[in-house]
């Protein structure tokens, strides 16, 4: 008996046991769902999110089949995710003061009479506080009794997390509504103050809003006048606009008003987060002082083009005149001193007929230069190899070069081959060589002639100081000539054109009235770079014949889209010499733009001037006065993408060290070859 009173006493020990292991996991799992749901909970962004959360929740929790979060609104509570709206009775009052109503049947609570109710039996009221007042979370049940006291506590230990979510929400939602408001009030000032009309229709062109600039424009002063006064410039959709509407494209017009106003006007279709046209927003700007002044300007423009025309043509007519006159002296003369010695016979007579011959030469060759000028000289056109005819005519000036001038040729082969009059192509290298040769004198110094192909485009040949008539965009050959002369300055580069001007005190001031003439008239382009002290580039451009954009490689010099836009190399280096044959490296190379400056304050000055050119900097690290890392501090802080070589007789890995984390594009060791500066430029300037 007593072993039996034992065993007993053991099964029901163990009975309590498995129960409260029971007991144990059943919390472990609810606070593991209790953790789940708050950790979600405090992730949530909207108000939908809390709600959603907390239904899946509390479903995991309690066991309820729906969970509704009801907000205070102004017709008592609302659920926004279901879109349910209790009324606020005696004994939902109760709750919101803070006593939880456990339902047994939702059909005995007044507040529930209105509200769809299938399938749900019992419903779990529970207080919660929000940041707009008091609000209630209703979990609901098809089964009665669905929630004991044990599922109502867990509940409310999961509604002071859902508090915090939703006081944060709110807090975000404040901070937002401030933001919008702000942002409102600004484009309401915006607009208010905008320069120009401001307007919105609708798809019926009915007015939907303006600003008051609207008004100003049509005239009207208060707003009761407003409808009546719109509807003469925007309510009317045009023929133009119906388009735009149905293309989903921007309208621009002019419109010129009764009373002599001229308006600019845009409209552009409005469309919903649908990408649907549901109206259009009209902007219209008063540019009738603006186009006065244009017109003015053009006016000034015409009448001054004209008097430099007249005064070119004087110029011309005076100078026409001065050397027909000096060829008509010697040929009058020598006609007379032959006449006069006739009785001696022929031999007498030699003399003053070869003189006579002479002066009639000169008089048919300044005809032919005028006609070149006019760009309608005699042509005999033939296809030709530019490179060819360019190394023939090298060769043979030459010899006719100053002493310490050196001819360096970097003719592209083969090239496509072009349309011209060989003796007209003559002069033109000719006359440009000459002019070279004597800008650098008596100094040593180098000529360059490069040939190569580019594709040239509208805004490359408006930027040129010769265009042909008949000159379009397409691909060209081309034949530059630089020199490190001395360069001119603006007001001589606008004049080197002009026929007679010179500033030589042999010259006759035609040779380069010819060039462009001949320019001209080979419907080509010519373009001229130059800064005194700089040297001077001139890139003549003649049209190719079978193009083929492939074609277009490094031997022709336009390496990349940066390099076909002529970037200027600024030198920095303290000493001249080496300063000076960087540059005439640079140039013999192809950079036909390249700025020397002896010291870092120099360097900063034209840098400052011509930041928008400069494509690179090639900066010696020691200098006095201040030092290149100093410049290069200073470069960096005028344009941040400045590309810089740093330039020095240190070690490489020594000057990395000291500029490491700076962005320096390269580094180049002196001494260095040509070869080596040039490869370390192009790298840069294409990016490499």
């Amino acid at each position: 008996m007593t072993e039996h009173k034992a065993f007993e006493d053991l099964q029901e020990a163990l009975l309590r046991l498995e129960r409260a292991r029971q007991r144990e996991r059943q919390r472990v799992e609810e606070s593991d769902a209790i953790l789940a749901g708050l950790s979600d909970l405090v992730g949530a962004g909207t108000r939908d999110e809390v709600a959603a959360i907390l239904e899946r929740t509390l479903r995991a929790l309690v066991g309820s089949e729906h969970c509704w979060l009801l907000e205070p609104s102004r017709k008592g509570l609302l659920c926004r995710l279901q879109d349910k709206r209790f009324p606020i009775g005696e004994r939902f009052a109760r709750v919101l003061e803070g006593d939880p109503l456990n339902a047994f049947n939702v059909a005995m609570i007044p507040e529930w009479r209105d509200v769809e109710h299938r399938d749900i039996v019992a419903a779990l009221h529970l207080p919660i506080r929000l940041q707009g007042g008091r609000g209630m979370v209703i979990l609901t049940s098809s089964r009665p009794a669905a929630f004991p006291p044990s599922a109502v506590e867990l509940a409310q230990r999961v509604l002071p997390f859902v508090e915090q979510a939703m006081a944060k929400i709110e807090m975000i939602e404040l901070e937002r509504a401030r933001e919008l408001a702000e942002q409102r009030r600004l484009m309401e000032l915006v607009l208010e103050y905008a320069p120009g009309a401001i307007w919105m229709l609708d798809r019926e062109g009915r007015l939907l809003f303006a600003n008051p600039r609207f008004y100003a424009l049509l005239g009207a002063r208060n707003a009761p006048s407003q409808a009546e006064a719109a509807s003469g410039l925007a309510t009317k959709l045009t023929q133009a606009e119906q388009a735009c509407l149905a293309r989903k494209a921007q309208v621009h017009m002019r419109l010129n008003l009764e009373d002599g106003r001229i308006l600019d006007v845009v409209k552009v279709p409005l469309t919903d987060a649908q990408g649907e046209v549901t109206g259009l927003i009209g902007i219209a700007m008063d540019v009738s002082e603006q186009v006065r002044v244009e017109q003015e300007r053009e006016e000034m423009e015409r009448k001054l083009l004209h008097a430099q025309k007249l005064e070119s043509l004087g110029v011309l007519a005076g100078g026409i005149a001065h050397d027909f006159n000096n060829i008509l002296s010697a040929i009058m003369g020598h006609a007379e001193m032959a006449r006069r010695r006739a009785a001696e016979g022929p031999a007498a007579m030699e003399m003053h007929y070869s003189r006579i011959v002479e002066a009639a030469d000169r008089a048919a060759n300044l005809c032919r230069q005028m006609l070149a000028y006019s760009g309608k000289g005699k042509f005999v056109v033939k296809s030709l190899d530019l490179s060819e005819s360019v190394r023939a005519i090298a060769d043979m000036l030459q010899v006719s070069l100053n002493k310490g001038v050196v001819l360096k040729l970097a003719l592209h082969e083969p090239l496509p081959h072009i349309e011209a009059d060989p003796s007209q192509l003559q002069q033109v290298v000719m006359n440009l060589i000459t002019n070279a040769n004597e800008a650098i004198g008596a100094r040593s110094g180098i000529i360059a002639l490069r040939t190569g192909i580019m594709r040239v485009d509208k805004a490359y040949l408006r930027h040129c100081a010769v265009v042909g008539d008949e000159a379009e965009p397409g691909g060209y050959v081309f034949l530059e000539v630089s020199d490190t002369g001395c360069g001119m300055d603006a007001e001589t580069r606008a004049r080197i054109f002009d026929p007679f001007y010179t500033t030589k005190s042999s010259g006759r001031g035609l040779g380069m009235s010819a060039v462009s003439g001949i320019v001209r008239g080979h419907r080509g382009a010519l373009r001229v770079y130059s800064e005194p002290g700089q040297g001077t580039t001139i890139r003549v451009l003649f049209p190719a014949l079978d193009f083929a954009p492939e074609a277009i490689g490094r031997a022709d010099g336009e390496k990349s889209e940066q390099l076909s836009s002529e970037p200027t190399i600024l030198v920095v280096d303290d000493e001249e010499t080496l300063r000076e044959m960087a540059a005439m490296i640079l140039k013999d190379g192809g950079c036909t733009r390249v700025l020397t400056a002896r010291d870092g304050l120099e360097a900063l000055q034209l840098f400052e001037a011509h930041a928008k050119e400069i494509g690179c900097v090639l900066l010696d690290l020691t200098m006095p006065h201040m030092s290149g890392e100093e410049v290069f501090r200073r470069i960096r802080a005028i344009d941040p993408d400045a590309r810089v070589i740093i330039c020095s007789g240190y070690s490489e890995s020594s000057i990395r060290d000291r500029f490491a984390g700076r962005g320096v594009n390269a580094f180049l060791q002196k001494p260095y070859m040509p070869q080596n500066l040039l490869d370390a430029v192009e790298k840069v300037l294409n990016g490499a």
